[in-house]
């Protein structure tokens, strides 16, 4: 544990403390390239510079376009100005230990990637980490505090204190009272204390992943008014209030008085940005949202926000008939439609030409549902899925047998358990769910085997949730594919090619984040094309051409759809046992 020296103790209440982190500008990362898609390596040795240094010019070292994706190949540029490493184990009082702080930019965007002892959830830390951001150079913004010219201050896991506000921004959903949740934004006095609470849209916040992970990369917008100045500088802290031992002195009614412990602590940085881009990335055409050549199945995952689209059928049907899938993988309909009423929904909104629209439905409040043109199957053994441990609850999943050019394919629509974060109940209730749809998918793989009509392909998509442990995604396809190996992951970006986020609710606490996944078999299955479709990414000629109305520029849910084109290959030998 680190304290702090004698004259940094005091006496306050332990509502008005906050765990403090700092930081400000800087250029490139060396954490681990391959982290992000499933394996965790240990970042190789970098120089680190004193607190003392000036910035330094990065000479040879090039611009690198980045995306925020959790995926860290465009972090392997280091540059070791900007890389500060701590010790590692010295974190105390619950505090999340850091192990690499670092700091890039692009044209348009600065960045800054942490990299903790172990996983985490960044937005369900035990205690609050504060990043004091200094956006306009040291010699605007506070003049004292942790960080002199600090200008705001970005808080991961807040408390009520930090938050700035009681009321709750969680979709109604009641906020943990055993840890902080989501993030907050705050402006600073010119002492470096709290003032006005801002949205992290305000300073074009973002963070991937949002499942639970060693490292995380967080991106702001540059603009004229924030990161135009080429220096920056870093401190990184966490303070953490405990509570003195009952005193006789200590007058009945008032609070213990508490002293503040340095729980974290990583020594300055400071670096220099690359220079910013005056103009704006150039908006997507039609043509990005239209088919791949080849493309036998076009799919697209959506959650419709507790059936929305029952209730403004509009800006859900323009949606789809500018997508123009073949199979749409239904969740949160709510407890209304059927197979007949999502089909005629379907036929009315969305029509087109071929084959009318058929559907298969689950149950429950929050339905799933498969829909594709012309007739399917229910997949009867996902049909009712249950799960265990957890009293034999219902599993959120549709699934049905799609023909394809004479091929059967199983297509699944799911919804895991909403929020929480790593080793919570709801991480452990995904466990259970993806655990139970994994073994009623591989004996049915086998049985279709057995009986001499093998499936041509799988593909299961939906609204993962994941915001705790990464592996729902990953053990879901465990050896599911046709020849023996794991399902393939689709990776799908928003239209402007700079993040994966399929989630984001204004004004909610929680940042935008990758909730929705669609995983295939990659030994029949080849993704031509992939994206998540946002109407903020569209140019106004494609926005025309895509006969969008204005209910649809809105986005109708907090989920945006997610689309692949897939091409069919023909099915491997499986080996044999």
């Amino acid at each position: 544990m680190i304290a702090l020296p004698p004259a940094s103790f005091f006496c306050c209440r332990p509502s008005t403390l906050a765990a403090c982190l700092v930081l400000a500008a800087g250029q490139a990362f060396g954490a681990a390239a391959a982290y992000g898609r499933g394996q965790a390596t240990t970042p190789p040795a970098v120089p680190t510079a004193q607190p003392s240094d000036a910035p330094k010019p990065s000479v040879g070292k090039p611009v690198v376009e980045r995306r925020l994706d959790g995926v860290f190949d465009d972090w392997s540029v280091l540059d070791p100005v900007a890389t500060r490493r701590d010790t590692v184990g010295d974190a105390a009082n619950g505090a999340a230990d850091i192990v690499t702080l670092s700091l890039a930019s692009d044209p348009l965007g600065f960045w800054i990637a942490i990299e903790f002892s172990q996983e985490v959830t960044l937005q369900g830390l035990d205690r609050p980490l504060t990043l004091y951001i200094d956006a306009n150079g040291p010699k605007q913004g506070a003049t004292s505090g942790y960080l002199p010219g600090a200008d705001f201050a970005v808080i991961f896991s807040p408390t009520e204190a930090e938050r700035g506000s009681s009321a709750s921004r969680s979709g109604g959903k009641p906020r943990s009272q055993e840890h902080g949740e989501g993030v907050a934004v705050r402006a600073l006095k010119p002492d470096g204390s709290f003032g006005d609470a801002l949205t992290p849209a305000a300073i074009g916040l973002g963070m991937a992943p949002s499942h639970a992970s060693r490292f995380f990369e967080l991106r702001l917008d540059r603009t004229d008014e924030r990161f135009a100045d080429l220096a920056g500088s870093v401190k990184a802290m966490c303070l953490t209030p405990i509570a003195s031992p009952p005193s006789t002195t200590t007058p009945a009614g008032e609070p213990a008085a508490v002293r503040v412990e340095l729980s974290e602590n990583v020594e300055t940085v400071r670096s220099l940005l690359s220079p910013r881009r005056r103009e704006p990335m150039p908006k997507a055409e039609a043509a990005a949202v239209e088919r791949a050549p080849g493309t036998a199945l076009r799919v697209v995952s959506w959650n419709a926000e507790l059936g929305a689209l029952l209730k403004t059928p509009e800006p859900f049907g323009a949606t789809l008939k500018a997508i123009r899938p073949d199979v749409i993988l239904w969740q949160e309909l709510g407890k209304e439609p059927n197979a007949e009423s999502l089909a005629s929904w379907m036929n009315e909104h969305v029509g087109g030409e071929g084959a009318p629209w058929t559907a298969v439905v689950s149950g429950g409040d929050l339905r799933t549902a498969v829909v594709a043109r012309g007739p399917i199957t229910v997949a009867p053994f996902l049909d009712g899925l249950k799960r265990t441990p957890g009293g034999n609850q219902d599993v959120r999943i549709a699934a049905a047998i799609v023909e394809q050019a004479g091929s059967k394919l199983l297509l699944a629509s799911l919804h895991l358990k909403c929020c929480g974060r790593l080793n919570s109940k709801e991480d452990e209730t995904r466990a259970a769910e993806v655990l139970a749809i994994h073994n009623a998918i591989e004996q049915a793989l086998a049985k279709f085997r057995d009986a001499g009509t093998p499936l041509a392909g799988v593909v299961l998509g939906g609204d993962f949730n994941l915001v705790g442990s990464r592996a729902p995604v990953e053990r879901i396809g465990t050896k599911l594919d046709l020849d023996g190996s794991d399902l393939d992951t689709v990776e799908a970006y928003q239209l402007d090619g700079l993040r994966n986020a399929s989630w984001r609710s204004t004004g909610n606490d929680f940042l935008p984040g990758r909730l929705d996944w669609i995983v295939t078999s990659g030994s029949t299955l080849s993704p031509l094309r992939s994206f998540v479709f946002s109407t903020e990414d569209l140019s106004e000629a494609a926005i025309a051409t895509l006969a969008l109305p204005p209910s649809a520029l809105k986005e109708p849910s907090d989920h945006q759809p997610v689309v692949v084109d897939l091409a069919v290959k023909p099915p491997p030998a499986r080996p044999q046992p």
